[in-house]
């Protein structure tokens, strides 16, 4: 399943969203077919950006928190916690940013989640709660 990794990453960052997402699919079965951890969670990062490019975000959360149930450090509840937020679920958001902050190792996906906290308490201002 290894070998769809660079064709279908090209595929998505082309623009070739529905062939990124046929391919990306028969990835994701042969991975979980095979065991491959590793290789679910980046068949599932590309479909889940592909879902959120398309405008997919249901798609695209039911991605990315079947990554976060594989590895929950991942850098996909970034991408999680901003489509939360433009929902307009800003506690569940929250709850995602915060986790970046306080559970993972990674100065960037800390930082990341530092920003978010920052922009749901913008929000949070804004609406008065």
């Amino acid at each position: 399943s290894g070998a769809y990794t660079g064709y279908v990453t090209t595929l998505w960052r082309a623009g070739d969203f529905d062939e990124a997402a046929r391919l990306g699919a028969v990835w994701l079965q042969l991975a979980e077919k095979e065991g491959q951890q590793d290789q679910q969670v980046w068949a599932r990062n590309v479909l889940m950006q592909v879902a959120h490019a398309k405008g997919d975000l249901e798609g695209a959360l039911t991605q990315g928190n079947a990554i976060l149930a594989l590895e929950p450090g991942s850098d996909a509840r970034v991408t999680v916690a901003r489509i939360l937020r433009g929902q307009g679920k800003f506690d569940e958001a929250r709850a995602h940013a915060e986790a970046l902050v306080k559970n993972t190792e990674s100065p960037t996906l800390q930082r990341a989640g530092r920003q978010l906290l920052e922009q749901l308490s913008t929000d949070a201002a804004r609406q008065g709660t």
